[in-house]
């Protein structure tokens, strides 16, 4: 079935419930959400907001959209499986089969059995990310000024760096790999750093994504770009359709085929009204 990811800018808006309830109703698409699709939610101080927020959502029975650094390790993993290993591996799996999945794999730490949104919710301090969501402006910053054409002359470097964080700690066959060769790993991406970027969508999805939110250096980069680039890598590379009201998230994710055209990606609209027009048709 199709799926459907949507960002905060939607959930925020109630305006746009009623066409998005219309466009479940069809049974043509399954809604896909995030851990940050709640995170977002529980920044609210409105409890009842809170709540008629999540019961809006949780009465689609949403498919659980894995975290993007999750789907990205996945990824160079299969990648290094079929071309340096030269063995079959299976497509990365974005979803998740539970919430209490999602959340385990993420925090890599004990989580019960039926563990809710609700309840994971109850446990968050949206406050401790400030001065983190701070650092990701500050970044952004540096990085307009520079832009990303002065910044190509470092690309091979930051990409093996952020290569290197994604590397598995184990050979397709489950032996430990040691340190000498995951460099070597390391070596054989660098090389083929194209097609890294080409078959390891979420990897080139960001990749494009960060040329793009650095081009302007003039725009004053905001606490929310970084929820926004969450949201952003996972729909756009594994979603079928991406509702997006943000027209700055629009405007980079219309950027991406710039630099990296060989990408297929969602499916981006606006408002609920124009998605349920496209579905209908």
């Amino acid at each position: 079935m199709t799926l459907l990811y949507i960002d905060h800018s939607i959930v925020s808006r109630e305006q746009h419930w009623p066409d998005l309830k219309a466009v479940m109703e069809t049974g043509q698409v399954q809604l896909g959400l995030s851990l940050w699709n709640f995170f977002e939610i529980a920044g609210a101080s409105d409890a009842a907001q809170k709540e008629r927020r999540v019961a809006f959502l949780l009465q689609f029975n949403p498919q659980w959209i894995r975290e993007r650094r999750d789907i990205q390790r996945d990824e160079v993993f299969v990648f290094l499986t079929r071309h340096y290993y030269r063995q079959d591996a299976p497509e990365v799996d974005a979803i998740a089969r539970t919430f209490s999945t999602l959340v385990s794999t993420r925090t890599r730490q004990y989580t019960p059995l039926g563990l809710t949104p609700r309840q994971w919710m109850a446990t968050l301090d949206p406050t401790a990310f400030g001065d983190l969501k701070k650092r990701t402006v500050d970044a952004l910053v540096d990085l307009q000024r520079h832009g990303h054409t002065a910044m190509s002359a470092h690309e091979p470097q930051i990409f093996e760096q952020w290569i290197e964080k994604s590397l598995p700690l184990r050979a397709p066959d489950g032996r430990c790999l040691l340190d000498q060769e995951r460099r070597q790993l390391l070596a054989y991406c660098a090389d083929h750093r194209g097609e890294v970027l080409d078959q390891c969508p979420a990897l080139g999805v960001e990749h494009a994504l960060s040329l793009a939110r650095t081009d302007d250096p003039n725009r004053r980069p905001s606490l929310s770009d970084a929820p926004d680039l969450m949201h952003s890598v996972v729909a756009l590379a594994y979603a079928d359709y991406y509702l997006v009201n943000d027209a700055y998230a629009r405007r980079c994710a219309a950027a991406i085929p710039r630099f990296m055209p060989s990408l297929r990606l969602a499916e981006v609209y606006k408002d609920s009204a124009s998605l349920l027009a496209a579905v209908l048709a």
